[in-house]
């Protein structure tokens, strides 16, 4: 850890220095000959330091000149002196630090830091340099010197290894003088030290979080609102502490709810929504239903305020106005988005359907507000960079992903915006050059957060006619590309595994609902070959996007050949014997002829399962169309594999038998060798033992 060392010595003779003042006490303080002469030049030097006019070399021949020995012996200075009481020594002393403390060799010296828990007394009140007249003005250098030591890497651990942490939170529960500024540098060491600026004092943290909250709960005062903007502050800035006991929440909870039964300004709502945004991000919407988790209308008055804000802000209000108000409509959105996903994935809140209903009408309302917002915007390209649109867009994905049923005709107007502004910010995030651009930017790749949405739009003819003809498939394999290229890296490899398959989804749809389209657009040939050169690199660890690459694969295979030749290329083969290899994974014969989902796909199989009897049932179809396709998957497990379950499990459920049937049957059909195999294998007893009337007819032949 850094130390600061030994300030350099760089003397410059006092004929150097222009300035007389600064010559004249320079040299009373060189030539005295006791402290108190040195204390009375030292008054004009406190001065001169503050002076913006003064150089960085002459403060540094000043300090020199001084000298921490003699600021320490003002600091242990106990009695009156030279006609100056202890207050003065003391108050000059610390001028002089407080001045020094903006140059980092000084406030990183081993004199500085040695001197924290002197400081941490003062803040405190426990100690005697903050007695007196000048105590303020002592507490006010003491606070200059612990925002030059926030604002330093190696000052902030010094602060939290001498307890700082501590001091500041008592000061503050004390209410002792200077509290207000103990908060801003709490907060200050909150905002650049996260969690670890409490991490070694946390008994102290809740200590302090208790005494806050339960004086927020009990104020029935205008202060209540100071400690509600106060709570706002540490939820933002102070890293996780939902670990922390549940009184602190529950007085929290408490305190809010006062507030919602009661009618209140302008600024205590925004206070009130900021604080509740807050809450629910930190502890989830369970927070919101109270300490007994069943206080459902307490919930549903936070939602209605919400949402009732969002329609003020974003229908009623003028653009400057709603600029003013962008921390609070970002408050509301944070709500907004943590409801949506509790609602999908969280535990039931025991709402009523009369409840259900006003909850829904709420937030339909409020979304239907940022549709009316984003209609009106969408005609200036300028206003694609306007944090709030960005913030507008991402909790409106967040909506689109689980709501596919309402608004659909505001959805489909702002449907070309919503593709235009998430491609804006893919290009951006794959070039990383996207600016910092305040509170509300939503900048963390919006094509992502609206992948779901696309998802459900693309099955519905209205949004897909529209996503076609904007270029939304491009854009889409652009994505499908660089979400590939993170997952080979290793990169955020959860969420590009779950992108992809979005992707996958999307294109399915496409391919399904549309088909004249894909021999007529180049993307679904460079989509095709994306896949066929990707799943053969997949292994059992991505079985989620392996399937999913499959189904489309051959769906696009079966679309291409229904219109044109295929040859068996190297590339083809090793995606069909990638794909059967896949599939005949699937199952085992485990026991006494029992028929199982294998071990290593079972984590896997909710999500699979239906792609898995997709993917056997397109690659069946493809049989025909396809007239080397036979050949291939005769080379493959593919019907030594069907024929050991069918002949060997009598608990086949009826769907896989009916797949396995129909592979055999189009198989043998139009594959002699095949047609060999299946019945070398018993095929006429698979056939009458599972009732595969086709099958059967085809093997007597």
């Amino acid at each position: 850890m850094a130390t600061g060392g030994e300030i350099p010595d760089e003397s410059i003779a006092v004929s150097q220095i222009d300035d007389p003042a600064v010559q004249k006490c320079l040299h009373m303080i060189k030539s005295a000959s006791s402290d108190t002469e040195k204390f009375a030049a030292l008054l004009l030097i406190t001065k001169l330091v503050q002076a913006e006019s003064t150089t960085a070399e002459t403060r540094n021949q000043i300090f020199h000149a001084v000298g921490f020995s003699f600021l320490n012996r003002l600091l242990n200075t106990k009695e009156a002196t030279a006609g100056c009481d202890v207050t003065t020594f003391h108050s000059i002393a610390l001028t002089m630090l407080a001045c020094y403390s903006t140059d980092e060799q000084f406030i990183l010296h081993p004199e500085m830091l040695n001197k924290i828990p002197l400081f941490n007394n003062i803040i405190t009140g426990n100690s005697a340099l903050c007695e007196g007249d000048g105590g303020l003005a002592i507490l006010d250098d003491v606070y200059q010197i612990f925002y030059s030591l926030v604002n330093s890497p190696t000052g902030r651990e010094y602060l939290v290894q001498y307890n700082t942490f501590t001091a500041l939170c008592t000061a503050i529960t004390r209410n002792v003088k200077g509290a207000e500024k103990a908060f801003k540098v709490l907060i200050y060491l909150f905002h650049l030290g996260g969690r670890l600026a409490w991490l070694r004092e946390q008994d102290s943290f809740v200590q302090f979080l208790e005494n806050l909250s339960k004086e927020f709960a009990d104020s029935q005062e205008l202060l209540k609102f100071e400690l509600c903007d106060k709570l706002s502050l540490i939820l933002e800035y102070s890293g996780s502490i939902v670990d922390f006991p549940l009184s602190w929440r529950n007085n929290v909870f408490r305190g809010v709810s006062d507030l919602l039964r009661n009618k209140l300004n302008e600024s205590q709502r925004d206070s009130q929504l900021t604080l509740i945004a807050g809450m629910v991000q930190t502890c989830g919407v369970e927070w919101a239903l109270g300490p007994t988790k069943d206080d459902t209308k307490t919930l549903l008055l936070m939602v209605h305020l919400v949402c009732i804000e969002v329609r003020m802000v974003l229908e009623n209000a003028t653009e400057e106005k709603r600029r003013e108000k962008a921390g609070v409509l970002s408050a509301c959105y944070k709500v907004l988005e943590n409801v949506i996903e509790f609602l999908m994935v969280g535990p039931s809140m025991g709402l009523d359907q009369k409840q259900t209903l006003q909850l829904h009408a709420a937030m339909t309302g409020a979304f239907g507000a940022i549709i009316f917002h984003l209609k009106n915007v969408q005609a200036d390209p300028q206003k694609v960079d306007d944090p709030i649109v960005q913030a507008s867009v991402r909790v409106f994905s967040t909506w689109l992903a689980e709501e596919t049923s309402a608004l659909k005709e505001g959805v489909n107007e702002i449907l070309p915006f919503l593709i235009h502004i998430s491609t804006k910010s893919f290009h951006e995030v794959v070039t990383c050059s996207s600016p910092n651009v305040g509170e509300l930017d939503s900048r963390t790749d919006l094509l992502r957060l609206l992948l779901p949405g696309l998802c459900h739009l693309s099955v519905e003819p209205i949004p897909r006619k529209i996503l076609v003809e904007h270029n939304c498939m491009e854009l889409l394999l652009q994505y499908f590309n660089y979400q590939w290229q993170l997952l080979k890296q290793g990169k955020q490899a959860e969420d590009s595994e779950m992108a992809i398959a979005t992707l996958c989804n999307i294109f399915l749809n496409i391919t399904v609902e549309e088909p004249e389209i894909i021999t007529k657009r180049q993307v679904f040939d460079e989509l095709f070959c994306l896949i066929l050169n990707s799943l053969p690199t997949l292994g059992l660890d991505y079985l989620v996007i392996s399937f999913n690459m499959i189904v489309l694969g051959m769906m696009l295979l079966r679309q291409f050949a229904k219109h044109t030749e295929f040859s068996c290329s190297d590339q083809l083969k090793v995606f069909i014997h990638t794909s059967v290899q896949f599939i005949v994974g699937a199952y085992a014969v485990v026991g006494k002829g029992v028929c199982e989902v294998s071990e290593h796909y079972q984590p896997f199989w909710q999500d699979i399962m239906e792609l898995w009897y997709l993917g056997l049932q397109v690659l069946t179809a493809c049989i025909s169309l396809v007239p080397w396709l036979s050949d291939v998957i005769f080379e493959t497990e593919m019907i030594n594999q069907a024929a050991k379950i069918l002949c060997n499990c009598k608990n086949v459920q009826p769907d896989l038998r009916t797949l396995y049937g129909a592979m055999l049957s189009e198989l043998s059909k139009h594959n002699a060798s095949a047609l060999a195999r299946i019945k070398q294998l018993n095929g006429m007893d698979i056939a009458r033992m599972h009732k595969l009337e086709e099958l059967g007819i085809i093997l007597q032949r």
